[in-house]
């Protein structure tokens, strides 16, 4: 491999263009919208339920740009349910859809102290 003719400042230049861009995930209310509207609000407990956001990945071969993979867990008076949840921005809004990340951490360290708080938007 010849990095000769790059130098210094060529190399220093391609190194910065290769990190990685940070993360944008949705707020916990955002997502929570965003589950939804996918999984409709028809089911008991729905529209009442909370969602908190644990562990968030970059999605593997992006559909949209931005995509992330995240551990969810959703809160309900009777319970939780923790699984993966894709999101990405669509026009400003946020979409949720089906995991791809399958290296999300199960269960969440991030998620186990997280419970339903009564009259609270978010846990």
């Amino acid at each position: 491999m010849k990095f000769a003719p790059l130098g210094i400042l060529g190399l220093a230049a391609i190194g910065f263009t290769a990190q990685a861009q940070p993360l944008v995930i949705p707020t916990p209310e955002d997502a929570h919208a965003a589950v939804l509207t996918l999984l409709g609000d028809d089911l008991p407990g729905m529209k009442t339920s909370q969602l908190a956001i644990g562990t968030c990945l970059p999605a593997p071969k992006p559909s949209h740009k931005g995509r992330v993979s995240c551990t969810t867990m959703l809160l309900m008076p009777a319970g939780t349910s923790e699984a993966p949840m894709d999101f990405y921005q669509d026009g400003g809004k946020w979409v949720a859809s089906p995991p791809t990340n399958m290296e999300l951490p199960f269960p969440d360290p991030k998620l186990a102290d997280k419970h339903w708080v009564d009259g609270k938007s978010k846990p």
